[in-house]
């Protein structure tokens, strides 16, 4: 499979890269107070590093997320098998019974209220 299973992975790269880069002087890679020939390539090989780090690191996220997404729906999923509000979530609100449907009984705005707190067709 590949990859980290762990941010703690990282921790010892991640140390060792700021140790490397901490030792520029100025921008620069200074030995004997000299500068060594090929800093442009050692810059590029230490900005790859931070990147391949990085990359991982967005890696690790991305699968965590995924992960918790899964373990989310199996709880969902798991919480309702059997129980009424698995058959609430699965029953069709559009399929009318053998009676009919009466659009009147359901539109309350057509229904007013009398002076003795009865409701009366308007």
């Amino acid at each position: 499979m590949g990859g980290i299973t762990s941010i703690r992975e990282l921790y010892p790269y991640q140390l060792k890269l700021a140790s490397i880069d901490n030792q520029k002087v100025d921008g620069k890679f200074i030995i004997n107070g000299q500068i060594p020939e090929g800093q442009g390539t050692v810059f590029a090989l230490l900005a790859e590093c931070f990147d391949i780090v990085h990359e991982l690191k967005m890696e690790l996220y991305e699968k965590e997320d995924v992960e918790d997404l899964d373990v989310e729906k199996s709880r969902n999923k798991s919480s309702v098998i059997g129980t009424k509000a698995l058959q609430d979530a699965n029953y069709n609100y559009n399929i009318v019974d053998e009676h009919g449907y009466d659009e009147a009984e359901d539109n309350l705005a057509s229904l007013s209220v009398n002076d003795s707190d009865e409701f009366t067709d308007a």
